[in-house]
């Protein structure tokens, strides 16, 4: 099965922030699940 994390979950696990769930943590750290990204390609102006 395949997972899209956003933005801020990528980089609170990446961080080792305590904001993630341990669920969320073991999802994302088990090699068995294909994990995806989203990417925000906004426009600012």
């Amino acid at each position: 099965m395949k997972y899209l994390i956003d933005t801020h979950t990528f980089l609170w696990f990446n961080a080792g922030s305590e904001q993630l769930s341990s669920k969320s943590k073991d999802l994302i750290e088990n090699p068995n699940k294909a994990i995806c990204i989203s990417q925000f390609m906004g426009n600012f102006n």
